[in-house]
């Protein structure tokens, strides 16, 4: 009877020595996930960043094209007025 209790402690104690060991492998694949996550959360910051700068460019880009084109009309419509 003895012997019978003592392999069921013996047992009990390497299922509590797996789980521990499965819970730190667990706790690893957190570690790694979260820090893909991080990664993403980077590059989707970095993108909005980004498409934020080149917004900005294309509208001040596009300000210009838009002073040149009036000029040009301008120019236009005097020659217009001369002829």
């Amino acid at each position: 009877m003895d012997n019978k209790i003592l392999e069921i402690l013996l047992d009990m104690q390497k299922e509590i020595k797996d789980m521990r060991s499965e819970v730190k492998d667990m706790k690893s694949e957190m570690k790694d996930i979260n820090t893909k996550i991080d990664r993403l959360e980077y590059k989707i910051t970095d993108g909005f960043e980004t498409l934020e700068l080149l917004t900005e460019n294309n509208t001040n880009e596009l300000n210009k094209v838009k002073i040149k084109v009036s000029k040009l009309e301008k120019r236009v419509a005097e020659f217009n007025t001369v002829n």
